[in-house]
């Protein structure tokens, strides 16, 4: 695994993983960090190439949008270089903007849905089931 840093905004290759551990032990590693309709926008230089085909440029930024208290990221995106990791988030912050409900509610409406009303949907199912069986039982 090859780690890299940034001298200024230029990507440096790391000779070592030690090289590479230091490096990250004090860097500011923030592209950009911004809350817009309460969610926050985080874009960070990650040291580690993310480029899983491996062909092409290393991926070695990326931005998060997390929402709420839980900080649940719905919205993530990569890049490789500092040039394209500042323009997209620019990109994600002006599409807050002019849809932020795309990225507030619906999120919001999915974890209801999926983590409320369909469990107490299953609970209420297994029961009628349940009481359904009693009822064949009581009658014989």
């Amino acid at each position: 695994m090859l780690g890299y840093k940034l001298e200024g905004k230029k990507i440096i290759p790391c000779e070592s993983m030690l090289e590479w551990a230091m490096y990250f032990e004090t860097a500011n590693r923030h592209v950009a960090l911004e809350m817009v309709w309460g969610m926050r926008v985080s874009t960070v230089f990650l040291g580690i190439d993310h480029n899983h085909s491996f062909s092409g440029d290393p991926v070695l930024f990326e931005t998060m949008v997390f929402v709420g208290r839980t900080s649940e990221d719905v919205e993530m995106r990569r890049y490789c270089t500092w040039d394209e990791a500042e323009a997209g988030h620019k990109d994600i912050i002006a599409n807050i903007k002019r849809h932020p409900w795309s990225l507030i509610v619906l999120p919001q409406l999915e974890y209801i849905w999926e983590r409320i009303i369909l469990r107490k949907l299953q609970v209420a199912i297994n029961k009628f089931w349940e009481l359904k069986a009693s009822w064949g039982r009581d009658e014989s």
